[in-house]
C-alpha cells in the first residue's frame, strides 16, 4: 500500500511517502494519512476522514488553533489533488486516550469532565514510536522538545501522565506558547487590558514562550548564540520542573528521553535540564531521533484494512 503522509506541526508542513511503512519515492498514493493534533471527546482513534468526521474537526478549532486550521486545509486540498483517495486523520491525543482518571481529571465540578473537559495529551505520534522503537521498561519519562514541547511519563510502556492538557497551550514554556499559568493571571489581564477571548488566545499562543521572554525571536539555536541567556534558561527550568512532577507520579526515574528538533540536537539544553535533575540519582539518557510519520503510515494501513473503526 503506497501512502501519503502529511504532518502539519505549529510551524512546519512536512510530507513523507511509504511503500506500507518503508520509505519510497513519491507516487500516486493509494491512501493518505494525516497528523491531526486534536479530535475533542469523540475521536481519537486512527479513523476514516468523512464530511462528519471534517465537521467534527472544524468544531474543535478554537481548542488547537495553531494545528486544526491547517490540517484541515491540507486534508481539503488532498481531496481536490486527489479525488477518490481515502484519507486518514491520526491524532495526537490516541496514545494518551487511556490515561487514569487521577490524570485526566481538572478539579473543577464534575460534570465538565462529563462534558469532554478534562486532559487530552499531545505529540501521541512521537510518543508511540519512541516507546516502540526503544521498547525501555522502567520509569520513563520521554521529553519531546520542539518549538511546541511536552513531556509523558511511561511505566512499563504504558502512558501515566503528560504535561499539556486540554489543549496545547498547557504544559512547559515552548516557543511562542506559555504553558501553564496561573489563571488569576488570565483574568487580570483580561480585565486590566480589556482583552477579548480572541485577544488572550493570540497571547497565549503566538507572544509568550520564548518569544514573549526575548522580545526578539522564538529560535532557539538564535537565542543560545545571543546576549540574554534568561529566555533558554526558564525554559531549561521549566522542562526541568516538569520532569520533577512526572517522576513524582512514576515514583523515580529510570530512563529519561530527549527528541524532537530541540531535545534531539541540542546538548546545551540537555545538559541544562540535566544539571537540575541531580537529586534523583543515577538515571540513563537517552537521544533519539523521533518519526512520526511512520506511526501515521502505520495507523493509516490498520484503518484502510479494517483493523480500526471507519466511522
Amino acid at each position: 500500500m503506497k501512502i501519503l503522509c502529511i504532518n502539519c506541526g505549529s510551524s512546519s508542513v512536512k510530507e513523507a511517502f511509504f511503500d506500507d511503512e518503508k520509505p519510497a519515492e513519491k507516487a500516486s498514493p493509494d491512501a493518505i494519512g494525516h497528523r491531526i493534533v486534536h479530535g475533542g471527546p469523540n475521536l481519537s482513534e486512527p479513523v476514516l476522514i468523512t464530511d462528519e468526521v471534517l465537521d467534527t474537526l472544524r468544531e474543535w478549532v478554537p481548542f488547537a488553533p495553531l494545528h486544526l486550521p491547517q490540517e484541515i486545509i491540507s486534508i481539503e486540498a488532498c481531496k481536490n489533488k486527489y479525488p477518490g483517495v481515502p484519507q486518514v486523520a491520526c491524532f495526537d491525543t490516541h496514545f494518551h486516550a487511556k490515561l487514569p482518571r487521577l490524570a485526566k481529571e481538572f478539579p473543577l465540578p464534575h460534570r465538565y469532565f462529563e462534558n469532554g473537559l478534562h486532559k487530552y495529551g499531545f505529540h501521541g505520534l512521537s510518543y508511540e514510536y519512541i516507546t516502540s522503537k526503544l521498547q525501555l521498561k522502567g520509569r520513563v519519562i520521554i521529553a519531546h522538545l520542539g518549538s511546541g514541547a511536552s513531556l509523558a511519563a511511561i511505566k512499563n510502556g504504558q502512558p501515566i501522565d503528560t504535561t499539556m492538557g486540554f489543549s496545547p497551550i498547557g504544559g512547559c514554556m515552548m516557543a511562542t506558547r506559555c504553558g501553564d499559568l496561573d489563571p488569576g493571571a488570565l483574568l487580570y489581564i483580561m480585565r486590566s487590558e480589556n482583552f477579548t477571548i480572541d485577544d488572550m488566545e493570540h497571547l497565549l499562543n503566538f507572544e509568550s514562550g520564548l518569544l514573549g521572554l526575548s522580545g526578539e525571536t522564538s529560535d532557539m539555536e538564535k537565542l543560545l548564540k545571543g546576549d540574554d541567556p534568561f529566555p533558554v534558561e526558564k525554559f531549561c527550568y521549566s522542562v526541568s520542573q516538569s520532569i520533577g512532577g512526572l517522576c513524582a507520579t512514576l515514583g523515580g526515574l529510570d530512563h529519561l528521553v530527549f527528541t524532537a528538533g530541540i531535545g534531539e540536537k541540542s546538548q546545551v539544553i540537555r545538559d541544562k535540564i540535566c544539571e537540575r535533575l541531580n537529586f534523583l540519582g543515577k538515571f540513563e539518557v537517552h537521544v533519539e531521533q523521533t518519526n512520526e510519520d511512520v506511526v501515521i503510515a502505520r495507523h493509516t494501513k490498520r484503518v484502510i484494512n479494517g483493523k480500526y473503526r471507519t466511522n
